[in-house]
């Protein structure tokens, strides 16, 4: 199985290699895709060989109003169809910076992802607590699970028994 993730850096911007993704990756994890909730469809639809999943960054900005300043944040997960995963989202974070997914496989195999987007910020003190409040996320989503951290990713790995390959 072949995981991949990508910043969009705004769904229009990213559209292409995500595209290109499709064609190596089963399971891709997408940040900063910029769409608010009612224009998720395009990433449910993304591709026919793949499920697609999303979630909007923009839902307080959104309910405000007034919309001011470009589009921000997002995440998605892209799940090839041919895998016959089951999706469940485990949590999600109040500021939709991260989300838990789980990913039951036929094998009895669960993969669980916590797909994470860590913004830039200029002042160190605002990055420092962003990455915090990732990084405590996904350590609550840990002490759930059995889990080994893949690099880049935060995926956690765990299986009814059977060894990792």
């Amino acid at each position: 199985m072949n995981l991949s993730c990508f910043n969009m850096h705004g769904f229009n911007n990213g559209v292409t290699m995500s595209n290109s993704l499709c064609n190596i990756a089963d399971i891709i994890s997408l940040e900063e895709h910029w769409l608010a909730s009612f224009n998720m469809d395009k990433l449910i639809s993304f591709h026919h060989d793949f499920a697609g999943y999303g979630w909007s960054a923009m839902e307080d900005k959104i309910q405000s109003g007034i919309l001011t300043g470009r589009p921000f944040g997002g995440l998605g997960l892209l799940v090839r169809k041919s895998l016959n995963a089951n999706i469940s989202v485990v949590d999600i974070m109040y500021n939709r910076r991260c989300v838990a997914v789980k990913c039951s496989f036929k094998s009895n195999y669960i993969l669980l992802l916590v797909i994470a987007y860590f913004p830039r910020f200029s002042n160190l003190t605002d990055y420092v607590c962003a990455l915090s409040e990732c990084l405590g996320f996904a350590e609550k989503i840990a002490n759930m699970y059995a889990w080994v951290v893949t690099p880049k990713y935060l995926g956690m790995y765990f299986d009814t028994g059977k060894q990792l390959r």
